[in-house]
């Protein structure tokens, strides 16, 4: 994403092709006439991933808008100055809904060694009252369970938790902290064929994905026909692969995970070095 491209997708989403030759100053022009003449609610999900900074964005968004609004996401806090953002912070789920995600997560992965019993010492390790319990961590506590026993994983993790005091941090390392210690345990338990896949699908376009013919065709000389399955079985299992439930499953990496993995391999190709 970044301003040219935001202001490409609202020509194409108002019926406006003839925008698309538009360049510069012409294009901002038609594009604040139309969004004047027509309201409309721009959605901006993600913008932590975009090419231009999410700020500047706002902040060359912002003159155009007219009698537009635009709702923005982000996992890292704006700091334009220069415009108006009424920010609110989304907290995570509560004990009851978190309860019932670790056991959906296990039934529909079939971790098999999942107890009930233990959801509670293992809930703790993803967030707490105060700052709600992160739905993506959650699972992948859940998908550690299909290797490691729950004492296993909360000594593992036992360093790294979020507390009460985080629930309003603007301190984004602390999240990084935590969201690093989860990932990187849950990447120690990938076999090389695993590891394999993962470094493939974070290659591709985040959240964009492929299907299992496609991942087939793209490993057919490193990975073997049962290997690529497995990888792709176990990956779903500890839950940093996504997949899609429709037709021909399409399998993604979460865009946190794609973050973070390639955070691991460019370090792991540093230390080759």
């Amino acid at each position: 994403m970044t301003f040219e491209t935001v202001l490409d997708d609202i020509a194409k989403q108002l019926g406006k092709p003839e925008f698309l030759s538009l360049q510069g100053e012409e294009l901002e022009r038609k594009t604040r006439e139309r969004l004047s003449h027509t309201p409309v609610l721009l959605v901006l999900d993600n913008m932590e991933t975009s090419g231009d900074s999410q700020n500047e964005i706002c902040a060359r968004l912002s003159p155009i808008l007219g009698n537009s609004k635009v709702l923005l996401t982000s996992r890292h806090h704006f700091e334009t100055l220069e415009v108006d953002i009424f920010d609110y912070y989304l907290q995570g789920l509560r004990e009851e809904a978190s309860l019932k995600l670790m056991e959906q997560t296990a039934e529909e992965r079939k971790i098999s060694n999942f107890n009930p019993n233990d959801c509670e010492s293992l809930l703790q390790l993803a967030g707490n009252n105060i700052t709600g319990y992160l739905p993506l961590a959650l699972k992948l506590i859940t998908g550690q369970l299909k290797l490691k026993s729950p004492l296993e994983i909360t000594k593992s993790l036992g360093n790294v938790r979020l507390t009460e005091d985080d629930a309003d941090t603007k301190n984004i390392s602390i999240f990084k902290k935590f969201w690093g210690q989860i990932f990187f345990r849950s990447f120690q338990m990938l076999s090389s064929s695993e590891f394999e896949l993962m470094a493939i699908l974070a290659a591709l376009k985040e959240q964009e994905g492929t299907t299992q013919n496609v991942l087939r065709k793209m490993t057919k000389e490193r990975l073997p026909e049962e290997k690529l399955k497995e990888a792709i079985n176990n990956n779903w299992r500890y839950c940093l692969l996504e997949r899609e439930e429709y037709g021909n499953h399409r399998y993604f990496l979460h865009i946190l995970t794609s973050q973070f993995f390639s955070r691991i391999l460019a370090y792991a190709g540093r230390m080759n070095r």
